[in-house]
């Protein structure tokens, strides 16, 4: 069985491949690789926001918004995850 972690950095993981020209590939990033640093746009950033939002159905709280969300997969899988669970509590 898929774990929320696993199902949200695969989610991101996903979208950056289709959405950001990052070096190397996303499936070869470490999850904690500065993103910026492997050629992360702040226009690409937007595209992969919505990206995981379609996927995993959630919206991203505007107040979490910024640079330090897209630093890293590992950023961007906690927070999805947080809203997973977050949600799912609120169910």
């Amino acid at each position: 069985m898929t774990t929320t972690r696993e199902r949200c950095e695969r989610a991101v993981r996903h979208a950056l491949a289709r959405n950001a020209e990052v070096e190397p590939s996303a499936d070869r990033l470490a999850v904690t690789d500065d993103l910026y640093e492997h050629g992360l746009t702040s226009l690409a950033s937007a595209r992969v926001m919505l990206a995981v939002e379609g996927e995993l159905e959630i919206e991203f709280p505007e107040r979490i918004l910024g640079r330090a969300l897209f630093a890293s997969i590992e950023r961007l899988t906690d927070a999805c995850v947080d809203l997973l669970e977050t949600e799912g509590a609120a169910r």
